[in-house]
């Protein structure tokens, strides 16, 4: 019994892995030139230190109780445990990201980018609404608000290998602003910093009955059929550095916040629906390879 129910939760995060969100920038303020295109690719390690830590608590919160009363099966509680602790883990998972990115100018101070990453296709334009100094000459400083909306592909292959999470269904799309400031020397070095705001739509309905169907099975209890449709709101901040000669760079960077999630879950205690706290901190270092043409 603790044997399945961690492969339960170990499946609901190698699923999840495609429900995880990519939080890098890998860009500063300024905008690129108008007839100049700015490729990058990226790669990065999403942390959600909080969420996935309370999942994995109360996963062995639930086998640990079952043991200590040597129990063939979950109880009510423990099974609620359970399928929290998976859905949490299946929606805010461990993974590792990576992006490819290009951007062109529009106007001078306009610029638009199309990104694809391991799970979304991104498109966002930039506005910079400050700049001081001599772009390429000397120091020069920059502020830029942004606007982008992302729309989740799930064709990973991962899911076609796990038979018990089927998330072909899965829906998902983020609108997301952030601010940015930079401060850069020439086209040598870059500094910049900033804050995002990602708003995300999610609905599972049944794509998540496999875990339901273990969770049931391991409390001997009778299928549930619950559907999921919630939001989610991240508030965060970015601090990058980037450097490079011509037109290769390197950036490196490292996002941090908080994420806001709550969805009404089904309860095995009395069989209602119930909002559920999953609020977490995610952590997400990434770097990138940026050419600029």
């Amino acid at each position: 019994m603790v044997s399945r129910t961690w492969l339960v939760l170990l499946g609901s995060w190698m699923a999840g892995s495609g429900c995880a969100t990519t939080l890098s920038t890998f860009d500063t303020a300024r905008p690129t030139p108008v007839k100049h295109v700015r490729l990058n690719v990226g790669y990065g390690l999403h942390l959600p230190v909080g969420s996935m830590v309370k999942g994995v608590v109360a996963a062995g919160e639930a086998v640990a109780e079952s043991i200590e009363k040597e129990r063939a099966t979950l109880s009510e509680e423990q099974a609620e445990k359970l399928y929290e602790a998976c859905v949490a883990t299946a929606l805010t998972p461990p993974s590792t990201q990576w992006e490819i990115m290009a951007r062109t100018g529009l106007f001078r101070d306009m610029d638009v980018g199309l990104r694809y990453s391991t799970n979304a296709l991104r498109l966002d334009l930039k506005y910079r609404f400050f700049h001081m100094g001599v772009d390429d000459e000397g120091k020069s400083h920059h502020l830029s608000i942004g606007l982008s909306g992302a729309y989740y592909l799930f064709s990973n292959p991962l899911f076609e290998i796990l038979d018990y999470i089927q998330l072909a269904d899965f829906s998902r799309w983020d609108l997301e602003v952030p601010l940015l400031y930079s401060w850069e020397y020439r086209r040598y070095f870059a500094l910049y910093l900033g804050a995002k705001y990602m708003y995300t739509s999610f609905e599972l309905d049944s794509n998540l009955h496999r875990i339901q169907q273990y969770v049931t099975r391991l409390a001997e209890m009778p299928p549930i059929t619950d559907q999921i449709s919630s939001s989610m709101h991240y508030f965060g901040g970015v601090l990058g550095l980037g450097g490079g000669y011509k037109w290769v760079f390197v950036y490196t960077e490292l996002s941090m916040g908080y994420t806001r999630l709550r969805p009404r879950l089904y309860s095995f205690v009395d069989g209602a629906t119930q909002e559920r706290n999953m609020d977490g901190f995610a952590v997400y270092p990434a770097v990138g390879l940026v050419v600029k043409i």
